[in-house]
Formats: C-alpha cells, sequence, structure tokens
C-alpha cells in the first residue's frame, strides 16, 4: 500500500479511516480542512485506490498559496503578542495593535471561489 500524501490546503497528513460497513475514507485530521470535510471514499477491499485518489487530487493554485502564507504571516503577527519583547505580559494597545496587524494581513487574502 503506498503512503498518503500530506492535505495540498492544509499540509496535514490525512488518516485512513474505517467507516464500517465496508468503507473507508481519507480525511484531514482535526484543523483547517476538517470544517470543509475533505475526504474521499472507497469500499475497504479498494484501499489502494482511496490512497491513490487522495494522492491524485489537483495541486494547489497559486491563490490558495498565497492565502496559506498570507494566513500564517496573520497568525504570526497574533503570535508576536503573546510575549513582548520584555518578556512580560502584552498590554491591551500592544493586542489591539497586533489583531490589527492580523487583520489587515488576512484582508489581502484573494477571496475563496466557490
Amino acid at each position: 500500500m503506498s503512503e498518503l500524501k500530506p492535505c495540498p490546503f492544509c499540509g496535514l497528513f490525512p488518516k485512513l479511516l474505517d467507516a464500517g460497513g465496508g468503507v473507508v475514507f481519507v480525511a484531514c485530521p482535526p484543523g483547517p480542512c476538517s470544517e470543509s470535510e475533505l475526504l474521499i471514499g472507497f469500499s475497504a477491499e479498494k484501499k489502494p485506490k482511496a490512497i491513490a485518489a487522495w494522492n491524485r487530487r489537483a495541486s494547489p493554485t497559486p491563490e490558495s498559496i498565497r492565502r496559506e502564507a498570507l494566513e500564517e504571516a496573520a497568525r504570526i503577527a497574533e503570535r508576536g503578542c503573546l510575549v513582548p519583547p520584555d518578556g512580560g505580559s502584552p498590554t491591551e494597545a500592544e493586542r489591539e495593535m497586533c489583531e490589527a496587524i492580523a487583520a489587515s494581513i488576512r484582508a489581502l487574502s484573494p477571496p475563496v471561489k466557490d
């Protein structure tokens, strides 16, 4: 059986789940994709086909790559407020500034197409 590739959207490694009744699913673990219910299902005797189907999915688009990079930058901005340079706790003004920076970064993200 071949190895599962990471998700092209969140980068996490999926799980092969036995749903019972002769059905298996390949699905992202809890994280960014779990709310979108990104999964592939096959009959249990076709586990290799489920893995092959998962690994054959579309490559990330430039928009999804940009969206992920901007989201990571926003998370870094938010984490920057957790420990200020003086090592103490962030002030309310520092927290608000970091939240505003993160929101501005997220506003640059391309819209998700339905």
